[in-house]
């Protein structure tokens, strides 16, 4: 599962920039107890590469975008790769998102 948004320049989605926004794996825990962790950062905020490398084809500047801003559009990339049930539960928590 990743946060994309899609505004007047494309679609952005997370990628695994270093320090920034990361992909979330969904797992079942067959015979546990539900595992529940704080992924706010990971759910509410999207990165993109604003700079590269043309050399290395490396990023060399990220920028993080809040979703529910102004003028984009915004969604969850989800694949279930045949798990049929996620449960997300949304908490009012401070969260610090490194940025």
């Amino acid at each position: 599962m990743q946060t994309c948004y899609t505004d007047d320049t494309g679609t952005w989605c997370a990628v695994d920039f270093a320090g920034g926004v990361s992909q979330i794996t969904i797992t079942r825990n067959a015979g546990r107890p539900p595992k529940f962790e704080n992924v706010s950062r990971d759910l509410l905020y999207v990165d993109y590469c604003v700079a590269w490398d043309l050399v290395t084809g490396e990023c060399t500047d990220v920028d993080q975008v809040p979703l529910f801003g102004e003028d984009a559009e915004y969604f969850w990339d989800y694949d279930n790769f045949g798990l049929k049930l996620a449960q997300l539960r949304f908490y009012e928590v401070p969260t610090d998102t490194g940025w």
